[in-house]
């Protein structure tokens, strides 16, 4: 018996549709968003610890009394000493670590002072000391790196991968047969067929018939309403 020919149904274009949407959104807001978010925390990060002036015990850094962010070296497992001796006030020494980290100070003291540290630190001044922190954890960094990788993966999958191919499903006997579409994902290179029971899908050659119980129940449905 001829299987008759069908067009796409909105049941088939809607999950094509969705993923497309999906792709769309993923590669012209989600990256770029999350790309911008990304090299922002990494500029801030980078100024953080190029953009400062170096402060060693060969060279202090004189502190003006504005908020400073000290960043220490970049090996890991080590800190830093550094005395802060201000011309009136409490002196004191403070751990700067460095594993990539480094400390935020504010001025309990009047005047200017000065900042001498065993190892070479990066120190830097201004209203944007507070985002170093934030910007410089890896709780940031690597989260927002997932995302963009993820999303770029996403949004690079071309539609011809991943379509909607008709799977043809006999919904009754004798002469009141029908052939209803149901959809079914297959590879855009596979080839459907119609399968030799009621609820198995071919995708692929049409003698590799891949069965499914859950693919069966919503084909039966589907074969019960086109039926009534």
């Amino acid at each position: 018996m001829a299987i008759p020919r069908f067009t796409r149904s909105a049941l088939l274009t809607e999950p094509v549709l969705r993923s497309r949407r999906g792709r769309r959104l993923a590669r012209r807001v989600v990256l770029p968003l999350a790309g911008a978010l990304l090299a922002t925390a990494l500029l801030i990060t980078g100024f953080a610890r190029l953009g400062g002036a170096p402060a060693d015990h060969r060279q202090p850094f004189r502190w003006e009394g504005a908020p400073v962010f000290i960043a220490g070296s970049t090996v890991p497992g080590t800190y830093t000493t550094c005395v802060i001796d201000p011309a009136v006030g409490e002196r004191r020494r403070v751990a700067v670590p460095g594993d990539g980290g480094g400390i935020g100070l504010d001025t309990w003291f009047e005047g200017p002072a000065t900042i001498t540290c065993g190892r070479s630190v990066s120190v830097t001044t201004g209203a944007l000391t507070g985002l170093y922190p934030v910007a410089g954890s890896p709780f940031l960094l690597w989260p927002l790196g997932f995302v963009v990788v993820a999303a770029w993966r996403l949004g690079r999958f071309p539609d011809r991968k991943m379509n909607v191919s008709r799977t043809l499903l006999w919904s009754g006997c004798g002469p009141r047969a029908r052939v209803v579409a149901v959809p079914w994902k297959c590879r855009a290179d596979d080839r459907s067929a119609v399968g030799p029971v009621v609820g198995t899908a071919v995708c692929g050659s049409p003698d590799q018939a891949v069965a499914s119980w859950s693919a069966a129940a919503r084909m039966s449905a589907a074969a019960l309403l086109t039926w009534v």
